[in-house]
């Protein structure tokens, strides 16, 4: 009997592959590269889909009237609940299985929502679309939505823009550690059973079609990733 293929989900509830340096650069970079379009306020409700350990949160915190965070992963909520346990105006869910489902959160509305080097984990290309839908619900007047480190091209030019990243940005032995440690790791298997989603610009400009949405496709640097795009959306 062959062994049981593990999923993304399973795999980032017991992740340990991204080190802390990686996790904090990448936000860091990531608000950097935002300031000029999509500038937090202390008037703000945030959303952070796949929050992570909470980096996002730890940066935004004071800078916004609350955030709202979600995540598959119950070792990052629990996580994360520990450590913003004396923030008041930090939450945080643990979403289902059906990962796109926001529909808990629908009394609300948010002003701002970030998905943030997500989308390549889910499981089918179609998902992407649910979860725009999902988020258009929740949506303030004037919010806007920014899915960042959309995958395209290839997992060669995605690992080469790893690696420009890791020299320029002074982490290449971060770097190298991460692909040893991904080579060595369940991260390995789960990459074989699974995949990652690639999305094309073509790709990208038919779903913006298809849902008649006002959207733009970015393609600067949001991320430590030089070779990702993202997507960002008005509502």
């Amino acid at each position: 009997m062959g062994k049981k293929q593990k999923t993304w989900i399973e795999f980032w509830n017991s992740e340990s592959l991204v080190s802390s340096p990686r996790w904090e650069k990448n936000m860091r970079r990531f608000l950097q590269g935002v300031e000029n379009f999509f500038t937090f306020s202390k008037d703000d409700i945030v959303l952070d889909i796949g929050c992570g350990p909470g980096y996002l949160e730890m940066f935004l915190k004071d800078r916004v009237k609350e955030i709202h965070c979600v995540d598959t992963s119950k070792q990052f909520i629990d996580q994360c609940k520990e450590n913003f346990k004396e923030d008041k105006n930090v939450f945080f869910y643990l979403l289902s299985a059906d990962y796109t489902d926001l529909s808990f959160l629908n009394s609300m509305k948010f002003s701002k929502i970030v998905c943030s080097n997500v989308v390549q984990y889910y499981n089918h290309a179609n998902d992407l679309e649910k979860l725009i839908l999902e988020v258009k619900d929740i949506a303030g007047c004037n919010a806007e939505f920014i899915i960042t480190d959309l995958m395209g091209g290839n997992l060669f030019s995605d690992t080469w823009g790893n690696i420009k990243a890791g020299i320029n940005e002074d982490l290449l032995c971060d770097t190298l550690l991460f692909f040893l440690k991904a080579m060595l790791s369940e991260y390995r298997r789960v990459l074989l059973d699974n995949k990652l989603l690639l999305f094309s610009q073509e790709e990208l400009h038919k779903l913006i079609e298809k849902l008649e949405i006002s959207a733009e496709i970015l393609n600067y640097r949001l991320s430590i990733n030089y070779n990702r795009r993202h997507l960002l959306i008005h509502f």
